[in-house]
């Protein structure tokens, strides 16, 4: 599945489409060795680096976000007799999402809340607010089911299993590229 799109909003000086992209792969591999043995891996890759662009933005604080997240799976079957099945499998994902600079600028971000003349904030300097979220997990799942005809007057499942998940997420956030904006606000008391 592949996504390309790009605009430039009306007013925007920047010469800087906005563009979304985006490329996701997908592979299934299935195996069955015998009547009685099967086995399944995924992976799936999904890469999207979108790049902002506003009308109201100096080129160097307008941001970018995206990364690839990779997920991947495996799973093997196994009926051991004709009431009894075993099932084992594992999965796991690692995503990213960065915002960045588009122009990898070090500046200190400024925002102009009242700009001479009137009209909408602006944006200068470094990105407002970058940040980094990096995220990942992994768990295995492993269970036997068991069938038991004619067991305390009816027909019975019973299932047993047992499921391990480990996982990470780690937040980066910043008020600025240096960890600091500034900000120009004026109000007027009219009385």
């Amino acid at each position: 599945e592949v996504l390309r799109d790009a605009y430039n909003e009306a007013g925007d000086p920047s010469g800087l489409p906005y563009e979304i992209f985006s490329d996701r792969y997908d592979l299934k591999l299935n195996w069955a060795p015998t009547q009685s043995l099967s086995f399944q891996a995924k992976y799936h890759i999904d890469n999207w680096p979108w790049e902002f662009s506003e009308a109201f933005r100096t080129n160097s604080a307008t941001g970018g976000e995206g990364d690839e997240n990779p997920a991947w799976g495996a799973r093997f079957d196994k009926v051991v007799s004709s009431n009894t099945f075993f099932e084992f499998a594992y999965s796991g994902y690692d995503g990213i999402d960065i915002h960045e600079s588009r122009t990898g600028s070090t500046e200190d971000g400024f925002i102009d809340y009242s700009p001479p003349g009137g009209g909408p904030e602006r944006y200068s300097g470094g990105l407002y607010y970058p940040w980094a979220w990096d995220t990942s997990q992994d768990a295995v799942d492993a269970t036997v089911s068991t069938y038991a005809d004619d067991f305390l007057g009816g027909d019975h499942e019973f299932k047993f299993g047992v499921t391990y998940a480990t996982g990470t997420a780690k937040s980066t956030i910043s008020g600025g590229v240096n960890g600091r904006y500034f900000y120009r606000y004026v109000y007027t008391y009219n009385y």
